[in-house]
């Protein structure tokens, strides 16, 4: 049995590694990282987090870029970088070049996994969603930065 203290400490914890959400029922855990800070049901102020770093404008002369988010298809366990594809060869992380049809992470669903494509060509620019995070359908995993 967790005594008062010892769950404040674990609290703090959670929050200090970056979990923004932590649903524990009978029969499951749902773990969610993210930027925000986890919620601490009013007992522990919320570390303040970093801004995040601005991206250096493009010359003048340069073409436009753009965003394009990846979004999950099926609600479901996501694996993204640092995880593996469905043939053993590692997921693209943050900053690595992705074309068009490039499988960039998997939704695992009732004990399938379904592979998600890049839908343009770019950089991935930032991850959304952690490896082996739940998400909901529809829910950004991912933004890939397009010309």
């Amino acid at each position: 049995m967790l005594n008062k203290d010892t769950l404040i400490e674990l609290m703090e914890k959670v929050r200090d590694i970056g979990i923004r959400e932590l649903i524990i029922t009978h029969d499951r855990v749902e773990i969610r990282a993210g930027d925000a800070p986890a919620s601490s049901g009013g007992t522990l102020p919320p570390k303040a987090a970093a801004p995040p770093a601005p991206h250096p404008a493009p010359p003048a002369d340069a073409p436009a870029e753009k965003l394009v988010a990846v979004t999950a298809p099926i609600p479901g366990m996501v694996f993204v970088y640092p995880g593996q594809d469905l043939h053993k060869k590692p997921l693209p992380g943050p900053g690595a070049a992705v074309k068009e049809g490039d499988v960039i992470a998997l939704v695992e669903a009732m004990k399938m996994f379904n592979e998600i494509y890049a839908t343009a060509e770019g950089v991935i620019d930032r991850m959304t969603a952690g490896n082996k995070t739940m998400v909901k359908a529809g829910e950004v995993i991912m933004q890939i930065r397009v010309k």
